[in-house]
């Protein structure tokens, strides 16, 4: 499910960052997260550090005053990474034997493992092929 989430996130990222404007918003939104997360479920001090050192960096982003160019190219790389990593990870489900959402749905719906995993890779293909064209 992650994988599928994440192209539809990303490729949200990517039609924000058309507008400058909503960089900086997103980027406290996304810090913030961060912040609950760790609070939520980090547990170790490697951990930690990480989730603190990127909610730092995505504020001082979102909270500078000559950071506009610079925080939608920041968007762009991210929106990009995540709805790239997304169609990445859809792969898996090609190449892992147990449980996986693609295994799920085979056995509640008597259709293949592999069928439901093209299509979602299919599906993500064409939602970030799409978003690309109308964004750029």
């Amino acid at each position: 499910m992650r994988s599928r989430f994440g192209v539809q996130l990303g490729c949200l990222l990517l039609a924000a960052t058309r507008v400058e404007r909503r960089a900086k918003p997103i980027f406290w939104g996304i810090g913030a997260f961060m912040l609950l997360t760790l609070v939520l479920w980090i547990r170790n001090a490697f951990g930690a550090l990480v989730v603190v050192a990127w909610a730092v960096a995505l504020f001082a982003l979102a909270r500078g005053k000559k950071t506009g160019r610079v925080a939608g190219f920041a968007l762009s790389v991210l929106a990009i990474q995540v709805a790239l990593n997304a169609v990445f990870d859809i792969r898996a489900l090609f190449l892992v034997h147990g449980p996986t959402d693609a295994a799920t749905m085979a056995r509640l719906f008597a259709v293949p493992a592999p069928i439901w995993a093209g299509l979602w890779m299919a599906m993500s293909a064409v939602l970030l092929v799409w978003t690309l064209r109308t964004t750029r």
